[in-house]
């Protein structure tokens, strides 16, 4: 694995992550969520009743992709679209009861997901690839195509 690109290392541990994190959903909420609906999920945790903009904004999705999303969790009862009284041409996204009903199984899947991505790892490897992905993720968003 160390002679293929970043971004291909990246897909790869990502697509694993992904099926792994998939399963342990699957053990502690009874869902069929994947990780971009959980992304999603809980981006709207830290803040609910937030715009399509704001939401694109926090999970880096394109505002396309992220409107089948949300349908998608609409229709599973997770979360509704509700108009801004203030500003009709607004549409704002707010959890719904069931999504927060997942929140303790999720964590534990996110924990669980954490022990398994930090296995063998000591503090300073982990600190260290915390600290280098933040970087990473710093020099691609600040990127203007």
């Amino acid at each position: 694995m160390k002679n293929l690109p970043i971004g291909i290392r990246i897909a790869q541990i990502k697509f694993l992550q992904s099926r792994i994190f998939q399963q342990l959903l699957k053990k502690y909420t009874d869902t069929d969520l994947n990780s971009a609906q959980t992304n999603i999920i809980f981006v709207l945790w830290q803040e609910d009743d937030i715009t399509i903009s704001e939401l694109s904004q926090k999970t880096n999705l394109a505002k396309t992709t992220l409107t089948s999303m949300l349908d998608r969790l609409e229709s599973s009862g997770l979360l509704t679209r509700l108009p801004n009284p203030a500003n009709r041409r607004e549409t704002r996204i707010c959890l719904t009861e069931r999504a927060g009903s997942l929140k303790a199984g999720c964590l534990k899947a996110f924990n669980e997901m954490s022990k398994i991505n930090f296995n063998g790892f000591t503090d300073t490897e982990r600190e260290s690839l915390l600290s280098g992905l933040d970087k990473l993720y710093a020099n691609l968003s600040g990127y203007n195509l």
